[in-house]
């Protein structure tokens, strides 16, 4: 089983060579096209999650204390949602999905 900082896997749903060649070379050029657009002083996901800093961890604080069926709880996370969204360049619209709980057996 392998295991990284923040992916452990299980079962080898996920290859080895996937994570240690694959996944690896991806992300390193995707980070090299964001310091390459940074240095044109264009926007990326990393530098709009950077402007939202250290504002993430006073919403989420927040959002801890709020009662769990506050309604001023609800908006608030869907405000911060919608600023994930935007600092990512995410614009696609929100979709909302309902789920309901079948009988148990």
């Amino acid at each position: 089983m392998s295991s990284f900082d923040s992916i452990v896997i299980g079962q080898d749903l996920i290859s080895d060579h996937y994570l240690t060649a694959e996944f690896d070379a991806r992300v390193r050029a995707v980070r090299k096209q964001w310091a390459e657009l940074e240095s044109y002083d264009k926007h990326t996901p990393r530098t709009g999650l950077r402007t939202l800093g250290a504002q993430i961890a006073t919403d989420l604080a927040r959002l801890r204390d709020a009662g769990p069926r506050d309604g001023a709880r609800k908006e608030a996370l869907l405000d911060l949602y919608s600023r994930v969204r935007a600092a990512l360049g995410i614009d696609a619209p929100r979709t909302t999905l309902a789920f309901e709980r079948g009988p148990s057996t």
